[in-house]
């Protein structure tokens, strides 16, 4: 006993000073991404799945976290609350102004997501740039980013459509709704071959957009800042980018064997 009251003294010495060492106890950081952009991330409804979310969860582990993927709602609400700080990470976006002023941002990219523009094969439009969709009923999802260019084109050049989902919004191609949807070239392809819409609907257009997806952190969870490096290192690795790629190819397969919503 005399030997615990001394520890304690010491305990409640080193706290008085500040200098009191906190036993190393595993955090867990909360994830979240968007819930419909298969095989990058998507949600059944309990937790993020797809090729972000495992490639976080690997990175962070590296790093000595533990990260927490239930599924905290839709992509306009994940943002929020990364935005708010009671989700830390993003797990993977664009950049643009609105996000980097609540996020930081890793400086390397996790992977690269062409923008392109979908349409109906009976009438093929002639998109090669950006400035080729000026005048058109573009279908869009809301909370997705272009980059802040590509947005302010869309905004002032054309006739957005948004929807809540994916799906929404490429079926409104086959019903003449809106004449181009705009969304990531393997994301698309994969929603199409889910739908059952790959005799009317094709890629319609080169990438025109070369989007970098990024990790980022809530400015709000600044003590998850000194595991950027090391989550960073997983990223440059050499064998990363096969990683990435026998990824996608395992998504892709388990997002067309899961459950129609």
């Amino acid at each position: 006993m005399g030997q615990i009251r001394r520890w304690r003294v010491v305990l409640v010495g080193l706290c008085a000073a500040g200098l009191a060492v906190v036993p190393a106890v595993a955090r867990e950081a909360r994830a979240c991404g968007h819930h419909d952009y298969p095989p990058w991330n998507w949600s059944d409804g309990r937790e993020h799945i797809g090729s972000c979310i495992e490639v976080v969860r690997r990175a962070f582990a590296a790093a000595g976290l533990r990260v927490n993927f239930q599924y905290v709602g839709p992509w306009r609400r994940c943002q929020n609350l990364v935005e708010s700080g009671e989700v830390e990470i993003n797990v993977c976006a664009f950049r643009n102004p609105e996000r980097e002023a609540y996020s930081v941002f890793l400086a390397i990219p996790m992977g690269y997501n062409d923008i392109v523009a979908f349409g109906r094969k009976a009438q093929p439009l002639r998109v090669a740039a950006p400035a080729d969709l000026r005048g058109l009923r573009v279908g869009l999802v809301n909370g997705v980013s272009m980059g802040e260019a590509f947005d302010q084109l869309l905004a002032s050049q054309t006739e957005r459509d948004f929807a809540n989902d994916a799906q929404s919004t490429f079926r409104k191609l086959p019903a003449d709704r809106v004449d181009a949807v705009l969304y990531g070239r393997e994301a698309g392809q994969l929603l199409i071959e889910r739908l059952g819409l790959g005799a009317q609907l094709a890629v319609q257009s080169p990438a025109l957009v070369r989007g970098e997806l990024y990790i980022s952190v809530s400015r709000q969870a600044r003590w998850l800042l000194p595991y950027l490096p090391k989550v960073e290192a997983y990223l440059r690795r050499s064998a990363y980018p096969a990683e990435l790629a026998h990824l996608q190819q395992q998504f892709h397969r388990q997002y067309l064997l899961s459950p129609q919503p």
